[in-house]
């Protein structure tokens, strides 16, 4: 009985080191870690392929810039789509703490997913398509629109 209790705490206590550790090392790093977190898992192409009842017609590829890296995407697929498809999945930074954000609702409710687009901040990724080669950016802060973004 005791054996049994001594694995179980050793077990949680690696549990909690390397949830620790994640954190620690995901704050510190900033986009650098988080991109480094896709090319940790293989690089990316995460998309399901076969699915026993939904059929997937993909448009043309296509290629855009997350912080400057070349990220893959197919032609509708949503910017939220296409990062998690690669293995990013922090979209922007919290304001207080800095600490990676991601995609949550999925339906645009939510302001987890705000992104900045070709210079365009507080751009929703979970609803935003992705158009060949656009640039999107991690949003550091409350995003600012200039007046002349808002007379387009």
């Amino acid at each position: 009985m005791q054996g049994g209790l001594i694995s179980i705490f050793i077990s949680i206590c690696e549990l909690i080191d390397l949830f620790t550790c994640a954190r620690k090392r995901t704050a510190k790093d900033g986009v650098e870690s988080l991109l480094g977190r896709s090319r940790e898992r293989g690089g990316g192409q995460m998309r399901i392929e076969n699915h026993p009842i939904l059929r997937f017609s993909r448009g043309k590829r296509l290629t855009f810039y997350f912080e400057g890296t070349p990220v893959e995407a197919f032609e509708n697929e949503t910017i939220a789509a296409a990062l998690i498809a690669n293995g990013i999945d922090a979209f922007r930074l919290s304001l207080r703490h800095k600490k990676p954000r991601g995609l949550f609702c999925a339906i645009g409710k939510c302001s987890s997913c705000l992104v900045e687009v070709d210079g365009r901040p507080n751009v929703r990724a979970c609803m935003t398509p992705v158009r060949e080669g656009m640039h999107v950016h991690l949003q550091r802060d409350r995003g600012v629109v200039n007046v002349e973004d808002r007379e387009r």
